[in-house]
């Protein structure tokens, strides 16, 4: 394989799956870290056209008072029906890739795009390499309870949503076991950066 100015790694999985703690390990060795949920919410804050397109959509009640847009009640009316999330994806999403790839062009070296759909929105063709993470259906239920607002029901929704770990396999380069301790994880991450890392111009 030749030397490149950079390699970018996706890194995709299920709802508390870890995707954020892997991305932000990978960030601990050196790499650049694209955090895809980061990029939602300075679109929310930004663009108030976008806003006021959702609203239109999904109704004012997705609006707080302020009028701004309130992601936790958007999120729980978007994936209460497919047809309700693929519009909301319509609206999003380009918005979201087209960031992703500016901020993939004008870096260098290790890059890392931390993206929960980055299969299910062909993204996946713009990385180098996919890193896909494996938790147990329990662990991520346990951790997206302890750390958030949304109930069982909504996180299986939002799972239910993501094509399942099956499918996604056959994407990935790497496979992420993220079913014991961070001792673990740290060991598996710096085995593919230092894997990758390799090919990189110095």
């Amino acid at each position: 394989m030749l030397k490149k100015r950079r390699i970018v790694i996706g890194v995709t999985g299920s709802l508390g799956s870890g995707k954020t703690t892997v991305s932000r390990l990978f960030g601990a060795l050196g790499a650049k870290v694209i955090n895809a949920d980061k990029i939602v919410n300075v679109i929310y804050r930004d663009k108030p056209s976008i806003v006021r397109k959702i609203a239109q959509i999904f109704g004012k009640e997705v609006l707080t008072k302020a009028g701004k847009l309130n992601r936790r009640v958007l999120s729980k009316k978007a994936f209460s029906h497919k047809s309700y999330l693929k519009k909301l994806n319509r609206i999003i999403h380009p918005l979201v890739i087209n960031k992703i790839k500016q901020e993939i062009n004008k870096s260098h070296g290790v890059i890392i795009v931390d993206v929960p759909l980055l299969i299910e929105s062909n993204l996946h063709r713009s990385v180098d390499y996919i890193v896909l993470l494996n938790t147990n259906l329990k662990l991520q239920i346990q951790r997206v309870l302890e750390k958030s607002q949304i109930s069982e029901l909504e996180m299986r929704r939002r799972i239910a949503a993501q094509l399942p770990f099956k499918d996604k396999k056959r994407f990935a380069d790497f496979i992420i076991n993220n079913n014991s301790s961070i001792e673990n994880l740290k060991k598996q991450v710096k085995q593919i950066f230092q894997g990758v890392a390799k090919w990189i111009l110095k």
